[in-house]
């Protein structure tokens, strides 16, 4: 028989036979399934639309991963280039945009055996978070309340919620943030872990940093809770190790997207090549988001529901500084290194996400981390800490709904048949070359401002890239080009092209200075 709870949490006297008698296994399922309940109760409320009525249409990225999914699906890493101005990786083997080929290979795998259609992401994305939640709870050992706790703070997070109808990629690096809390909790509460589960979290860690490298800064906390006890050696093998590891796949990342589009990638060159204006600009960035984050200048100044999450996080850290300065004598391992590693793991994403990743946006970044260090409170059982939280987010629901509906509405209503005869005329002349000399015979030139929905009419296989017309240096090497008639008239005296059809938007032309036959049907 499980052991009550003492916390002020314990429920009412009158519930406690329906909360002893049911199964975890089941809680467990009820607690994954939450996150996607309160989003299929969200975009019914406060869209007025159905999961079904979701397209991609707002967010360039989520254009970008959209289609990149489906084109791996149908042709693999045989599709055309997804780029920012033609550019393409050092490893031309890799056509994938600048957040490199992870995302696509990790959705587009169970998307050759399911399809791949406007919303199949998001429900790619219920399941990933439902496994997340699921597996977080059964290496923890989690009772009946931490279950329902560590659901409910799951489903009430700002940036869950927000990206969880979307084909970002956020979903999936807040289900590997409860897998890596599934994974430190081990290490946090064994002193001796099995050489196998060592090495396959070394190599898990080192292959999630090239799907997103700020996870690579949980490798220092890994080599330093990996062995049974600390040296001074020790210390100093590791930080030397999480350098040099750091540093190398950062390159590999590097040689796998095309450059000029990754900003956290171009600060980095920025300082290799000129270190002054380099960490100057830096110092900028960090400022612009902290005075960009904190306070909004909308309707008076307010506090919006992002710089909340921000102060959320800066309050989680600086309780367990708190905890690393007062804690009690415990000579436990978890006693001894669970809030030093809640400290190091929230101030190091947070100090990196403030001076390399863009303003505003980097509360994003920090989500992941955090839903790491909430699973392991709720797992070492400081519910008053995650009370608190939980509350706290709950106080900022009215400027969340008006966040998510700002956010979120422009990929729900979208009239699909107005497009319908662009859809045609593009599967008609820009059909996909199996066989193509070049991957730029696969490929379409388009404005910036036309990824979005306009992007998604382009068939599966045929990538796309961007780049502003006034600068055309050279022939642009893609084999079509879809160009509003305004820009077409700045550049036409550039170009040597045919045209291939004619819409309400713009023309397809064919780029007749690329080696690449036509085809048609």
């Amino acid at each position: 028989m499980e052991p009550t709870i003492q916390s002020p949490l314990t429920p009412l006297p009158a519930l406690q036979v329906w909360w002893q008698r049911l199964p975890r296994w089941v809680l467990a399922g009820l607690a994954g399934l939450t996150p996607a309940l309160v989003a299929m109760l969200l975009i019914t409320t406060q869209l007025h639309a159905s999961l079904f009525d979701f397209v991609p249409n707002g967010w360039n990225d989520q254009i970008f991963y959209w289609h990149q999914i489906g084109t791996f699906k149908d042709v693999g890493f045989n599709g055309g280039y997804y780029s920012h101005q033609e550019q393409v990786p050092a490893l031309s083997f890799f056509h994938f945009h600048a957040a490199g080929p992870a995302f696509p290979l990790l959705y587009g795998l169970p998307a050759k055996l399911t399809g791949w259609g406007p919303y199949t992401g998001i429900l790619f994305n219920m399941v990933i978070l439902a496994v997340g939640i699921w597996i977080f709870t059964v290496v923890a050992q989690l009772d009946r309340l931490q279950i329902m706790l560590l659901g409910l703070t799951v489903a009430i997070l700002r940036v869950v919620q927000i990206y969880l109808p979307s084909i970002m990629q956020e979903s999936a690096h807040h289900a590997l943030g409860l897998l890596l809390a599934a994974a430190f909790y081990r290490l946090l509460t064994r002193e001796r872990q099995p050489p196998a589960f060592v090495l396959g979290l070394f190599i898990g860690l080192l292959l999630i940093g090239l799907f997103r490298f700020s996870w690579l800064v949980l490798l220092l906390p890994f080599f330093l809770l990996a062995p049974k006890r600390l040296t001074l050696w020790r210390v100093l093998a590791a930080g030397i190790a999480f350098g040099i590891l750091t540093v190398a796949v950062l390159l590999l990342f590097q040689q796998m997207t095309p450059p000029g589009n990754n900003s956290i990638l171009t600060r980095v060159r920025t300082v290799s090549t000129d270190p002054v204006t380099g960490l100057q600009s830096l110092l900028t960035l960090a400022l612009d988001n902290i005075s960009n984050s904190f306070v909004t200048l909308k309707d008076g100044r307010r506090l919006d529901a992002m710089a909340w999450n921000g102060l959320q996080f800066i309050g989680v850290a600086a309780v367990a500084l708190v905890g690393c300065l007062l804690r009690r004598p415990d000579v436990s391992r978890a006693g001894r290194y669970e809030m030093p590693f809640h400290l190091y793991n929230l101030l190091a994403i947070f100090g990196l996400a403030l001076v390399f990743y863009l303003p505003s946006g980097y509360v994003r970044l920090l989500t992941p981390h955090l839903l790491l260090t909430l699973a392991l409170l709720i797992a070492f059982r400081r519910y008053f800490l995650v009370g608190v939280f939980i509350a706290t987010t709950l106080l900022m629901t009215g400027p969340f709904l008006r966040e998510y509906q700002e956010e979120l509405d422009v990929n729900f209503h979208v009239n699909q048949a107005e497009w319908e005869p662009e859809r045609i005329a593009i599967a008609q002349y820009v059909v996909y070359q199996p066989d193509a000399p070049t991957p730029w015979c696969n490929t379409v030139l388009l404005p910036l401002n036309w990824v979005d929905y306009r992007a998604t009419l382009i068939p599966s296989g045929i990538g796309f890239t961007f780049l502003p017309v006034m600068e055309f240096k050279q022939p642009p090497q893609s084999a079509y080009l879809w160009l509003p008639d305004t820009d077409y008239q700045r550049v036409k005296d550039r170009l040597h092209v045919e045209v291939l059809f004619t819409t309400s938007i713009g023309t397809m032309y064919r780029n007749l200075d690329s080696p690449c036959p036509l085809v048609s049907q």
